[in-house]
């Protein structure tokens, strides 16, 4: 029902760029709102659709975060809200193959 939500703790501070929920079948958030934070106090909207009927795959300015939250804004009585995976897409790696000249 809307309120209730899903978190991620990634441990440290990274730089993203998006999210995408993948559900069992019929079990996408109805509505949802993501949030990012890097102290789990102070939270910033990145993404919302009230009126999902879809995978939840979004893409937003790259942010510096520690946490990612989905809350439900909406819900179907008939559909439950399940997670089968949750992906957080970092905008860029830590990492590089080779030397720098």
């Amino acid at each position: 029902k809307p309120g209730m939500w899903f978190q991620v703790d990634m441990g440290t501070p990274r730089e993203i760029e998006g999210v995408t929920l993948q559900n069992p079948t019929n079990q996408q958030p109805r509505g949802y709102v993501v949030r990012t934070s890097s102290d789990g106090q102070t939270w910033q909207e990145v993404a919302r659709n009230d009126d999902n009927w879809g995978l939840l795959d979004v893409q937003f300015a790259p942010v510096e975060a520690r946490f990612v939250r989905v809350e439900l804004t909406n819900s179907s009585p008939y559909q439950p809200w399940g997670i089968s995976q949750f992906v957080v897409r970092r905008s860029r790696p830590t990492w590089f193959v080779g030397r720098e000249s």
